[in-house]
C-alpha cells in the first residue's frame, strides 16, 4: 500500500521540479519518487565491480 508524505519546497524549487517533470512528461510526485529511488540505489548499493 502506498504512503503519502508532505514535502515543503520553496517556490524556486517547486518551479524547478515542475519544469523538470513537464520536460519528461511526469507528475511532480512521480519525478521526485523516481529521482529519490535512483539516488538511493546509487549511494546505498555497491556495484559488484566496485567490490573487486
Amino acid at each position: 500500500m502506498s504512503k503519502t508524505i508532505t514535502l515543503r519546497l520553496s517556490e524556486k524549487d517547486y518551479i524547478l521540479f515542475s519544469k523538470a517533470a513537464e520536460a519528461v512528461k511526469r507528475h511532480i510526485s512521480n519525478l521526485i519518487n523516481y529521482l529519490a529511488l535512483q539516488k538511493l540505489e546509487e549511494d546505498l548499493f555497491v556495484d559488484h565491480t566496485e567490490m573487486v
